[in-house]
């Protein structure tokens, strides 16, 4: 996955999801969310808060193919999964 994932940063306080544009997010092992207030954690010490736009490399990939796939994705796959609705695309940002 090569792309450039880029978006609005979204945080459901009540589900603990943190979306991308309406899309569910594999963010990078060891990224943290604060819920108040709501703020995200990322690798490097950096902190975005509802609202940035979050850019990064990775790609986006079909909620059902990593559901039904051995796919080796560092970070929470299974947040992702809950927060995903189920013909919805995940993005997945490298680390």
């Amino acid at each position: 996955m090569n792309a450039l994932n880029r978006g609005i940063l979204e945080i459901d306080p009540d589900s603990g999801c943190v979306l991308l544009s309406g899309k569910a997010v594999v963010w990078p092992a060891g990224t943290t969310l604060r819920t108040e207030p709501p703020e995200l954690y990322l690798p490097g010490g950096l902190v975005a808060h509802p609202g940035d736009t979050i850019a990064g490399g990775g790609g986006v990939v079909p909620a059902a193919t990593i559901r039904e796939s051995s796919l080796r994705i560092d970070g929470d796959v299974q947040k992702a999964l809950r927060c995903a609705q189920t013909a919805s695309e995940i993005v997945v940002f490298s680390a």
